[in-house]
Formats: C-alpha cells, sequence, structure tokens
C-alpha cells in the first residue's frame, strides 16, 4: 500500500474537504474575522487533517500488509488467515474482517463435512474388505487340499487376498498409529510368514529362495512389517519370474546402531531415470510398460508405512543385474532410550 496511490484513491475526498474549508474562511473574511486568527485556523485545521490522514494511512497499511503476508505464507490454506489476524480498528478493515469471517466459517463448515464424508467412507471401505475375505478364506480353505486343481487357480485367489489387503492398508496409511502396536518383533518369525505366504508363486515360478537363521529381534509392528515385506517379496517375484535361474534372497546384517534386512532379487531391474521416482504414488516406469497390470501403488504403500514405523528404505538396482531393497531399523537399545527419556 503506497502513500501516493492512497492519496490518489481519496483525491476527490481532499477536494471537498478543502473547497468546504476555503467556503468557511471565506465566510469569516467577510464578517472581518482579523487576519492573524485566520492563519492560525489554516494552520490548525491544516495540522489537523495532516495528521488524521497520516495516522488512518498508517493504521490501513499496517493492516493491509499483514492481511497480505499471510495470505502469502498460507498459500493454500490462505482461508484460515482470520483465526490469525487482529481485529482491525478501523471501518474498512472491520467489513473486511467480517467478510473472511463469513468465508471461513463457511469453508469449515464445508471441511468438517468433507472430512466427515472421508471417514465414512473409509470406514465403509474397510469393513466392506473384512466382510469380502470371509467368503475368499473359505473358499481357499475348501480348495486348500484339492491337489488336483490348477495351481493358477490358487495363486488367483491370493492374488485378490493381496489387492484386498493392499486397499485396506491404503486407506488406513493416513492415520497408521491408530492400528499399529509397536513392540520387540524376531525377524525370522516374520521372514518365515513371508516365505509361506509366497511359497506357491516362488514354486510356480521355479525361484529359488535364500533366506537367513536369525535370531535379530527389531522393534516394530508385526502385521504391519509383514504386509511391507510381501509387497517387496511380491515385486521381487513379478520382475524374476520371466528369467533363468531365478534367486531371491533375503539376508539380515547387524551394525552398531541399525539392523538392515536386506531383499535381493536378480531380476529385470530398475532403470537409473526411473530410481528417483519408485516410491512416487501410481509411478510404474519402464517396467510397467513389461507388466501392464502394475498399478504403482505398492512401493507408494511401502514408504509411506515404513516411515509410519519410523524405519528406513533404500533401493539400488542395475538393470539386467537385479535389485536389492534395503529396509533400515534401529536397534531395540535406541527406543529403551527414547522411552526411558520419555518416562523422565
Amino acid at each position: 500500500m503506497k502513500l501516493s496511490e492512497y492519496l490518489k484513491s481519496r483525491l476527490w475526498q481532499y477536494i471537498l474537504k478543502i473547497s468546504v474549508s476555503l467556503l468557511c474562511l471565506a465566510l469569516l473574511w467577510v464578517f472581518q474575522m482579523p487576519p492573524m486568527l485566520l492563519v492560525m485556523i489554516v494552520i490548525m485545521m491544516g495540522t489537523t487533517f495532516f495528521v488524521v490522514e497520516l495516522l488512518e494511512f498508517h493504521q490501513k497499511k499496517s493492516y493491509y500488509q499483514e492481511l497480505f503476508q499471510q495470505l502469502n505464507q498460507l498459500e493454500e490454506q490462505a482461508l484460515l488467515v482470520h483465526s490469525i489476524l487482529p481485529q482491525p480498528k478501523f471501518y474498512e478493515g472491520q467489513l473486511v474482517d467480517e467478510e473472511l469471517k463469513l468465508v471461513y466459517q463457511g469453508f469449515m463448515t464445508q471441511l468438517r463435512a468433507s472430512q466427515k464424508q472421508t471417514e465414512d467412507f473409509k470406514e465403509f471401505i474397510e469393513l466392506w474388505i473384512h466382510e469380502a475375505k470371509i467368503p475368499l478364506a473359505t473358499l481357499q480353505l475348501s480348495l486348500y487340499n484339492q491337489h488336483h486343481l490348477p495351481a493358477e487357480i490358487k495363486q488367483a485367489l491370493q492374488q485378490l487376498e493381496d489387492y484386498l489387503e493392499q486397499v485396506l492398508y491404503f486407506t488406513r496409511a493416513e492415520n497408521a498409529q491408530k492400528d499399529y502396536l509397536i513392540r520387540q518383533v524376531p525377524l525370522q518369525q516374520i521372514i518365515r510368514q513371508v516365505a509361506i505366504r509366497n511359497q506357491a508363486r516362488l514354486l510356480n515360478g521355479n525361484i529359488q529362495f535364500i533366506a537367513p537363521s536369525t535370531d535379530v529381534i527389531v522393534t516394530t509392528d508385526q502385521k504391519w512389517l509383514g504386509y511391507i515385506l510381501n509387497q517387496i517379496m511380491d515385486n521381487a517375484i513379478k520382475y524374476v519370474q520371466m528369467i533363468e535361474n531365478a534367486t531371491i534372497e533375503i539376508a539380515v546384517e547387524e551394525q552398531e546402531k541399525e539392523i538392515l534386512l536386506h531383499i535381493r532379487d536378480n531380476g529385470c531391474g530398475i532403470s537409473a531415470s526411473d530410481l528417483p521416482r519408485i516410491f512416487d504414488k501410481s509411478f510404474t516406469g519402464e517396467n510397467g510398460r513389461l507388466y501392464p497390470k502394475a498399478t504403482g501403488l505398492g512401493l507408494y504403500l511401502v514408504k509411506q508405512l515404513i516411515s509410519k514405523l519410523g524405519h528406513g528404505i533404500t533401493i539400488t538396482s542395475k538393470v539386467q543385474v537385479g535389485t536389492t531393497v534395503t529396509l533400515i531399523f534401529a536397534k531395540p537399545s535406541f527406543y529403551e532410550v527414547v522411552q526411558t527419556s520419555e518416562d523422565k
């Protein structure tokens, strides 16, 4: 807000005020008021007019500067500016403040309605998935011992269960802390569960699976880490099953402060141009063109969930050589130190 622009916008007011003032002075002159008194009146009127205009300009400038500054800082949340702006003390500012208040109230009403609708939809999806998994589990159980059935049917049922779980974890990813339970879990137990779950696919694809015998303990949520590891295994199986001598290897590495879980495969690999974006939502990259069923949600979910659990993840890869996914866990002693500090 510039002084020159402010004065220009009020030019007609100034002309009117000066005209009325000159008319009053002319009347006083006609009634033979002493010249010295007229000069004093002019000085007093001019000084008062100047001081009032200057104070009003400064007051408005301060308000609008803070308004625009807050709007620029908030960007997409600009409507929230009403809750942090000071109450204006001039009429125009009060009008703006009142309008912002109405817009803010409308925005908050719509936001609450939208949040309620989203929560209701998430609850419906979770309930639907749980209901859908019941007949699926019944079907899997009834077909489990029927060896004459094609392996493709059993594999398709397993994939259907995986897809249902993917949707379930996707809906829970935003509020993951409400669902997970952090405790010390044997890493061997989770690896074994994931291996058993993917046993049929490994055998059908003639994939050599190498896993360690380890007594390493990690502090995590067993269910969530199992899902994460299964997603990584699913990707590895998908990209090695078309090559000869396909191999997936899991290795555990203990360092001073961290535990590293490596999942290596000798599949097609990931191009260097795709690596920076592999955790982006819906990104499939060059490999996605080779496998049209790829959704680009698997690694996105893995990254989201692993971050919620407080773990780390890195991926290294080379085309036609293979890919290594590394999950990084802080040692249990780290969590014990944090817990002790919180208790104090």
